[in-house]
């Protein structure tokens, strides 16, 4: 359930508590406004690792940097007034992001959304195009459904989505394609290099 937090004591309890359970680093600050999302579950973290593994074994020898959650900003001082922290994300060679080595200034070529339950993610895609990120790919889980968006005259456009069963979503910006498969219990994602045909499914 979505909540607007006013008392500013009341606000410093929630953040304290983050802190203290090791969540902290999920809180994201959106034009100095704190955003607190969901805790990410088991299945969020299973697909977040499985996206950093797969952009690990295909980009290890391309010089393109890759991450599971990191900070992005648009601003190297007072970065914390305006910061958000995608579940992964892919720099490749020539990216003009500085690496600030707390967060990145700048867009990464790819990044990846996992949804949580009243999660905000699509609010910020205005944030991402303005840092100049190229593609964004989001995973829904509820419907299970991917969407794909790219930078074009400024703003991420809608490039194509898919449900579990149908066909993948090709990343013009880098070897990746994302495709959902049917599972009995749990959808699963895959992801294919669409250079090599390597496949990683979880």
């Amino acid at each position: 359930m979505p909540a607007l937090l006013l008392e500013e004591f009341e606000i410093e309890q929630v953040l304290e508590h983050r802190k203290k359970c090791g969540s902290y680093r999920w809180v994201e600050v959106w034009d100095g406004t704190y955003v607190v999302p969901p805790l990410p579950d088991n299945c969020h973290a299973e697909l977040s690792g499985l996206l950093v593994r797969a952009f690990g074994e295909a980009l290890a020898e391309s010089g393109a940097r890759y991450h599971g959650h990191i900070n992005i900003s648009d601003r190297n001082r007072d970065w914390l007034t305006n910061v958000r922290c995608p579940d992964a994300a892919v720099f490749l060679p020539g990216n003009r992001a500085r690496d600030r080595r707390t967060h990145y200034q700048g867009g990464p070529d790819l990044l990846v959304e996992i949804l949580m339950p009243g999660d905000m993610s699509r609010d910020k895609l205005d944030f991402y195009a303005k840092v100049g990120t190229r593609e964004v790919l989001i995973v829904d889980r509820d419907p299970w459904r991917l969407e794909l968006y790219r930078l074009s005259r400024g703003r991420l456009r809608l490039r194509g989505t898919s449900a579990p069963g149908r066909e993948s979503l090709a990343s013009k910006i880098t070897p990746f394609a994302f495709q959902l498969v049917r599972g009995r219990q749990q959808h699963k994602l895959k992801i294919i290099n669409t250079h090599t045909g390597q496949e990683w499914a979880g």
